[in-house]
């Protein structure tokens, strides 16, 4: 099995990065203060982040979803509550493919609590696809009907919590 910070690194320069030793150290701070990986490596500003999180979804397996082509799902709103959907960062999406599974836009996919959260809170399958981060901030806010002050304080109170556990 291939270490996180290989496989980031490997998407990385899939994505063009040419910032190896820069990169490496965004991950290594990120992962000492328990700050997702991903969000740091798309914060550092040395990845374009369409082309970082597509060659991520390759190096993972995981189905990547066009941003046009993300469908929310605002009628999971009753199964899957806002807190949960926005303090994840995961979005659910229409299922068309006619089963009981619970399909989810990630942008994280090292993000395991958080899908181990989502399937003992659904008691469904999940069904994991990514996109970029921008369409799932903004399909949260679209599908939960929520305004960018709403969704801060939302991420706000998650942050608190984790900071107690």
């Amino acid at each position: 099995m291939r270490a996180l910070a290989d496989v980031i690194e490997s998407a990385a320069r899939a994505a063009g990065c040419e910032e190896g030793p820069l990169l490496r150290e965004a991950v290594r701070k990120a992962t000492s203060s328990q700050r997702p990986p991903v969000d740091a490596v798309l914060d550092s500003g040395l990845v374009a982040e369409p082309e970082f999180l597509r060659a991520l979804a390759a190096e993972t397996g995981l189905p990547w979803t066009e941003e046009e082509q993300v469908q929310p799902n605002a009628s999971s709103r009753s199964e899957f509550p806002a807190r949960l959907a926005l303090g994840l960062r995961l979005l659910p999406e229409l299922n068309t493919a006619n089963d009981d599974a619970l399909r989810l836009l990630t942008y994280d996919p090292f993000d395991a609590a958080g899908i181990q959260a989502v399937t003992h809170h659904t008691r469904r399958p999940v069904r994991l696809a990514m996109t970029t981060r921008r369409r799932v901030l903004e399909g949260l806010k679209f599908a939960y009907g929520v305004g960018a002050e709403t969704f801060e304080e939302l991420l706000e109170g998650r942050e608190g919590e984790e900071g107690a556990a």
